[in-house]
């Protein structure tokens, strides 16, 4: 009765000294999710707690989810991310990934969506939008649905295509100083010579043509579903 009580204390105690991140800033890294942050969490609203061992000499380990939409992270960007941006790109996201909100876009490279020959859009930047953490549906045969966070996997490895596609097709305009043209007309797909490079006038360098800049980067998306499920902390989220 008495190892039976101090068990319920020891659970008590936890219970009073942690918030779950329902409030308050939530660590820097997902990696303490799981274990850890015991020490500098306020109480709060209260989630589900999981314990997975409990004595009255051992220790219990409680695993913590992060509010999926909420903005308790630490970052300083605006607009403030939401959680599963912040928690997602540390797992299989990019370091040029920014979030930027609501959109019927789930992602775009703004260096080719907006180019122009005056923009200060980095040539790396991703801009992920929401719907990123929902329902990814191929486009390609024998592509397979991904969700939460394997659909931002795929929308990063999507976009990444893009960014390379950039990075090659500026290689033909050396002369130009913002590089090659994207949905600008009249287009800058001219060598140092004037010779065109792009008699389609549709984007694509003749020299790459057979080729679809959009199917590329589809074709490219190979995230399976839950292949990253164990490390999805969110609340809705695939350990939750």
């Amino acid at each position: 009765m008495k190892r039976l009580a101090t068990v319920i204390l020891c659970f008590l105690f936890l219970l009073s000294a942690v918030s779950v991140w329902a409030q308050g800033k939530y660590p820097k890294d997902q990696k303490p999710a799981s274990r850890k942050e015991l020490a500098t969490v306020k109480p709060a609203e209260r989630q589900p707690l999981h314990l997975e061992s409990a004595a009255a000499n051992t220790s219990i380990q409680i695993k913590f989810y992060y509010q999926r939409t909420g903005t308790q992270n630490p970052s300083s960007a605006t607009p403030k991310p939401k959680n599963w941006f912040y928690y997602f790109n540390q797992v299989c996201g990019d370091v040029d990934a920014l979030y930027k909100g609501a959109s019927t876009y789930y992602g775009c490279v703004p260096a080719m969506l907006y180019w122009s020959a005056t923009m200060t859009h980095s040539k790396t930047a991703i801009w992920v939008y929401d719907p990123a953490q929902g329902t990814n549906t191929p486009h390609t045969v024998g592509g397979v649905v991904t969700t939460g966070i394997d659909c931002f996997a795929d929308v990063i490895i999507h976009e990444n295509v893009h960014v390379d596609q950039i990075r090659r097709a500026d290689l033909l305009v050396t002369h130009e100083a913002k590089g090659w043209s994207w949905n600008t007309t009249p287009n800058n797909h001219y060598d140092g010579s004037s010779n065109d490079l792009d008699t389609n006038d549709n984007d694509v360098p003749d020299s790459w043509e057979p080729y679809g800049l959009e199917d590329a980067a589809y074709d490219a998306e190979n995230t399976a579903e839950d292949a990253y499920k164990t490390k999805d902390w969110a609340n809705p989220g695939k350990q939750y």
